[in-house]
């Protein structure tokens, strides 16, 4: 990031804007999307594919992301044949804390790397 737009970054009133899962945890687009889609109701990937308006494997490897970062959670759901999972997006409560913890470590980073190039001109 270059030194612009960390300014940038700082006069902001809110750091983020409407985009905190992309700005801290990293998230694109579609995957914010969805997570915000599946905390209101538990859905499976092909109804969540018409909502969004992508296709099953995009809409799937989003899950998959969320799932993996622990944003949301998978349950089998009952069908005759084959398989079938229900996708539902962590509480809002969690995301906070999955937010702040992620901003305190990466502070910590900086703090560290600030105190390094302190030392280094001494």
């Amino acid at each position: 990031m270059y030194s612009k737009e960390i300014r940038s970054l700082a006069h902001q009133e809110e750091a983020c804007g409407d985009n905190l899962l992309c700005c801290i945890l990293g998230l694109r687009e579609l995957q914010t999307r969805i997570y915000w889609l599946i905390s209101d109701d538990e859905l499976d990937t092909p109804d969540i594919a018409e909502i969004v308006g992508r296709d099953r494997s995009s809409v799937q490897r989003a899950l998959q992301d969320l799932v993996a970062l622990g944003l949301a959670t998978r349950t089998s759901l009952p069908v005759e044949k084959g398989r079938k999972f229900g996708y539902r997006g962590v509480s809002v409560e969690k995301l906070r804390g999955k937010l702040a913890q992620v901003a305190n470590e990466y502070h910590e980073k900086v703090l560290g790397d600030i105190q390094k190039l302190e030392k280094k001109k001494t």
